[in-house]
């Protein structure tokens, strides 16, 4: 069994998650059918800012999984609650060689009883409807989808034409 170590804190480990959460995109725009520009548009600055934001109107919480033996990161969660104490699951990613090893498991639950310290109203996961192993995972802990948000992709072709 692999040997993992958990780190948790605030925003001094976004960095961290930098090479990670660019592995998390590359695998939605190789996974997505309608949005793969979406995510090719995406870069970790511009998600770095929009955690910082939601760092200043509330609270940002890291936890990363490291591979002891090299020290390697292999793993995050990115978790939030908001000033009106929405929490959420803002993003959780395990690199493939190191999954179904309980790492994705951890992260969320160490995620779930940071939130719990936190006492939110309720808290909120916003998962790619093409992510189809991250909806299966998520219903584990008891998260399931409430509304559908249909979006056009950026690259949609763009009519006046009225039905």
């Amino acid at each position: 069994m692999k040997q993992i170590q958990y780190v948790s804190g605030g925003i001094d480990l976004l960095d961290r998650i930098s090479p990670l959460w660019e592995q998390l995109n590359s695998y939605h725009k190789t996974h997505s059918i309608h949005f793969k520009g979406k995510y090719g548009n995406l870069s970790f600055q511009s998600r770095k800012e929009n955690l910082l934001k939601k760092s200043l109107q509330g609270d940002l919480h890291i936890i990363l999984a490291m591979n002891a033996a090299s020290n390697e990161d292999i793993g995050y969660c990115v978790v939030s609650l908001s000033v009106d104490r929405i929490g959420e699951i803002d993003s959780l990613f395990v690199i493939e060689s190191f999954r179904s090893h309980g790492i994705g498991k951890q992260l969320m639950e160490q995620s779930l009883n940071w939130l719990t310290t936190h006492s939110p109203k309720k808290i909120i996961i916003g998962v790619s409807t093409d992510n189809h192993a991250a909806l299966s995972f998520y219903t584990h802990f008891g998260f399931f989808p409430c509304i559908t948000l249909l979006e056009q992709p950026p690259d949609h072709a763009k009519t006046n034409t009225l039905l």
